[in-house]
């Protein structure tokens, strides 16, 4: 057993992240299984990249749901401002649990939400040229299933 005491931070970042992918698969787990009638929470992306000069901008491979079932692409319009976020279901877990289903993402605390549908090919598509998002508040957002099925 590693005596987490010392101050090694690589090995606490390590065990941190042990944990995390194993309650993230653990959860995953129960909401394809007992789960689907039971409430859930809300799935969380995160960008842990660090800022760069210019400012933090959005993974051009896009951002993966802390689940792994979901994935978020950006758009962007032709002046270079972010456009669309467009959300895909991955693989036969990722369909089985978004496909056709209604969610609300959130772009934070305080920032604006999003009412989306996923489509059969478990696709949905979050419009943001309505609103004045800077592309910092796209570095963590939510996605919440509403509970209605299409």
């Amino acid at each position: 057993m590693t005596d987490f005491t010392s101050s090694d931070a690589r090995l606490l970042r390590r065990f941190a992240n042990t944990v995390r992918v194993a309650t993230a698969t653990a959860l995953a787990e129960y909401e394809l299984t007992a789960g689907r009638t039971a409430a859930t929470a809300p799935v969380q992306f995160r960008a842990l990249a660090a800022k760069g000069a210019d400012g933090w901008r959005f993974p051009a491979a896009g951002l993966e749901a802390a689940d792994g079932l979901v994935l978020a692409t950006l758009e962007r319009d032709d002046a270079g401002a972010p456009a669309r976020l467009v959300l895909q279901a991955q693989g036969s877990a990722g369909l089985d649990a978004w496909a056709g289903r209604e969610a609300e993402l959130g772009l934070g605390a305080f920032g604006p939400s999003f009412a989306v549908s996923f489509d059969a090919g478990g696709r949905a598509v979050a419009d943001l040229t309505a609103v004045a998002i800077d592309e910092d508040e796209l570095a963590a957002f939510t996605l919440a299933r509403t509970g209605a099925e299409g």
